[in-house]
């Protein structure tokens, strides 16, 4: 019994002491995975004292955040400026420049992108190329027009060989001379205020400032012209109106049931711009609202869409012998329009033509005549100027050789130190007509009014008077004495204006022609030549303002 609870005591012994290894044990493996749980750096953390130890074991079994990182732009980020000071540091204006550059290059090249991508009604509408004739021939690309006709007759068809002139010694006939003396003509200009304030006020507005409606009332009633030939001017445009073709133009030798047409019956270039010059004279445009403006839009257009172009410009001549003068009097018409309307689209069809007749011009004569290159005569030459100096007006660069061509046969074909002139160069008798161009062309040339030739040419128009039946000296004539004014303009005008009103017709299809006079041009051109010419002098008083009596005198070359 002693030996069972002896035993039994042993049992229990070893028992408890299994209890307290298997405590021990358990509570060594608890600790070692909370060790094993703890991050590194716990262990190097040194022991405080007991609640310390607690806290830092309790924080230690928190895991620690990711420290973030520092963003690079966070490191090099400049304080804060405003505009005006940003723009004023050196990094800022070198922004600034550079981004423009940038603007511009990018801009060029969508620009350039559009020329090509755009049709080309539209690329013209957006872009202007502005070419200055020079003396070498100008190129003038296919594009300038939109649906350029070359008609088989016009372009295929040889000019023909240049006729026999015989030139009269004096063609003006059946003068009625003025009774001024040539010593009596005063050189300084007499104009009453409110004149000279008409015309100041004109001048802001360009050569062709006297062509609206205000403007003509008020140089009618300054410079001679009176209600009757105002009246003779809407009769005349109206019977020129009725004789315009269904495709747009004149012809010389259509005029309906009108009789006396003329001999050229395919010149309808010449025809039309001379048709179109009298209606712009009196202050008609395409583009403005008034009882012509179809009219002249199609005789525009029929200019335009029958032109040629050439490599050095835009050929607007008739495929007759005298084909410079329609040059001349198509490319007057486009300028005098451009520079009323400014138009944008009919600006490369002056710069064409204007090329086309630089480039005809004979290199060492000076002058024109009836083909490119050919030696001048003074008639020719006439039409020519008129042509640049409306493409002047109208703010189109004319290279300043060409109007040195022009003095030199000038010179060469006066006569009497420049009083007057011949009809070719080098020779030749004097002409009453001629001197009227040649003095038309020197004043526009720079000729002061107190010039001794011109004063002295001025007397002797003056004394040779008006023509009843040459319109082409009257047309000349008339121009000259305008620009020059005084006594001597008065007497000139009273003559010829009312003569003009009274020998105009005023019944059946004639009304508001002129029967063909004499002289130079009435048999090739007829009713319609004669008629164009004679309003066009009846426009005078407004059609170009007087050079020597308004503030922007003639051009500079």
């Amino acid at each position: 019994m002693a030996t069972d609870q002896a035993s039994d005591s042993k049992l229990a012994k070893k028992l408890q002491s299994t209890d307290e290894e298997t405590v021990r044990l358990e509570s060594e493996k608890t600790t070692n995975k909370a060790r094993v749980a703890q991050p590194k750096s716990a262990k190097a953390q040194p022991k405080k004292n007991s609640a310390a130890s607690a806290t830092s074991a309790s924080a230690a079994s928190q895991p620690k955040p990711k420290k973030k990182k520092k963003s690079v732009l966070e490191k090099v980020r400049p304080p804060k400026k405003t505009l005006k000071e940003y723009l004023s540091s050196r990094e800022g204006r070198i922004a600034a420049i550079t981004y423009f550059v940038s603007v511009a290059v990018h801009g060029v090249i969508l620009l350039a992108l559009a020329l090509v991508i755009l049709k080309p009604e539209l690329a013209d509408d957006l872009f202007e190329i502005s070419a200055t004739p020079a003396e070498k021939p100008v190129e003038v690309p296919e594009e300038v027009f939109d649906n350029v006709k070359q008609p088989d007759e016009i372009y295929n068809q040889a000019f023909e060989d240049e006729p026999d002139v015989s030139v009269a010694q004096d063609i003006v006939e059946e003068t009625q001379p003025l009774s001024i003396d040539i010593s009596d003509i005063e050189p300084a200009i007499e104009i009453d205020e409110d004149s000279l304030s008409a015309l100041a006020e004109l001048a802001k507005e360009g050569e062709f400032g006297g062509r609206s409606a205000k403007g003509r009332k008020s140089l009618v009633k300054a410079s001679g012209g009176s209600d009757g030939s105002e009246a003779s001017v809407v009769r005349a445009l109206k019977w020129i109106a009725d004789q315009q073709q269904p495709d747009g133009s004149w012809n010389f030798g259509e005029i309906g049931e009108s009789p006396n047409p003329g001999s050229y019956k395919n010149a309808p270039m010449g025809a039309t711009g001379m048709a179109l010059m009298a209606f712009l004279g009196a202050g008609h445009t395409h583009l403005k609202e008034g009882p012509y403006k179809e009219n002249v839009e199609q005789g525009l257009a029929y200019i335009m869409n029958n032109a040629k172009i050439q490599p050095t410009g835009v050929d607007y001549r008739d495929p007759i012998t005298q084909g410079m003068y329609s040059q001349a009097v198509c490319t007057i018409a486009l300028a005098e329009a451009y520079g009323m309307t400014k138009d944008r689209r009919l600006r490369r069809p002056v710069q064409g033509g204007i090329a086309f007749i630089v480039n005809a011009q004979h290199p060492t004569d000076g002058g024109w005549r009836y083909k490119p290159g050919d030696a001048g005569d003074t008639s020719a030459v006439g039409w020519q100027v008129m042509a640049l100096i409306s493409a002047h007006h109208s703010n189109i660069k004319i290279p300043r050789n060409v109007f040195s061509g022009v003095t030199a046969f000038l010179n060469n074909a006066q006569y009497d130190d420049g009083a007057q002139y011949t009809y070719l160069a080098n020779g030749g008798h004097k002409n009453a007509s001629l001197t009227a161009v040649g003095l038309l062309c020197r004043m526009y040339l720079g000729w002061e009014r107190e010039t001794a030739s011109l004063i002295k040419g001025v007397g002797v128009l003056a004394k040779t008077g008006p023509s009843k039946s040459n319109e082409y000296y009257n047309y000349y004539g008339t121009q000259a004495l305008h620009h020059f004014g005084g006594e001597v303009w008065d007497a000139w005008n009273n003559v010829l204006r009312d003569q003009l009103v009274q020998t105009q017709s005023k019944e059946g299809p004639t009304t508001g022609s002129w029967k063909p006079g004499s002289g130079h041009g009435p048999e090739q051109g007829g009713r319609l030549y004669s008629t164009c010419l004679n309003v066009m002098t009846l426009e005078v008083y407004y059609r170009h303002l007087p050079l020597y009596q308004r503030n922007a005198v003639q051009a500079d070359f």
